[in-house]
């Protein structure tokens, strides 16, 4: 069984695919060619997905819209691959990794999202550079609603200076890379 939180989360990735598709399909195709039943086929699931979770989707846009968010909500934000915004736990300085896996832990002793993310290393073998896990990211849980940059993990894009961050992190990037190698 797969969990329709899934689809809703995705749902603007379907309508980003689904509008290319529309967009580079030529005029002149046949309706049964391959694109055109790939077409029917994403617009047929966008719809059965827009239709079935209609009352939630609009929660979840009216939060989004104001960048709040609940708890219960949060496998909104939270989508694999999504570039997330976290602060280094050591030095406290603003980092961007990507989201592999979030995890809601509604009980116990500590519930949360808890969040398994990538970020790149240097591994000082060939290749240099890759991608190394990093775990213990997790937004712990909260009552009503939150605003999204007060949570301790949240999408790069709700960062109210993305443009600004995105490009200071690409900086410090390219300077952590030139000082690859040993230094005497």
């Amino acid at each position: 069984k797969v969990d329709p939180q899934i689809f809703m989360a995705f749902l603007p990735h379907l309508e980003e695919h689904l509008n290319l598709l529309r967009s580079t399909q030529p005029k002149s195709s046949a309706p049964d060619d391959e694109q055109s039943i790939q077409i029917e086929h994403l617009a047929f699931l966008v719809d059965f997905i827009k239709t079935e979770h209609e009352s939630t989707l609009k929660d979840v846009k009216s939060l989004l819209d104001i960048g709040e968010i609940t708890f219960d909500l949060g496998w909104a934000l939270f989508v694999r691959r999504t570039i997330m915004y976290v602060s280094c736990p050591i030095s406290k300085v603003p980092r961007a990794v990507r989201l592999v896996r979030a995890t809601k832990i509604p009980g116990g002793m500590r519930p949360c999202w808890n969040m398994e993310v990538e970020y790149m290393e240097y591994h000082g073998h060939e290749p240099r550079f890759g991608l190394a896990p990093l775990q213990g990211i997790d937004v712990p849980k909260f009552q009503g609603t939150m605003k999204i940059t007060s949570l301790s993990a949240y999408p790069l894009k709700y960062h109210p200076k993305t443009e600004e961050l995105t490009e200071t992190l690409i900086e410090r990037g390219k300077k952590w890379c030139g000082l690859q190698g040993v230094y005497l």
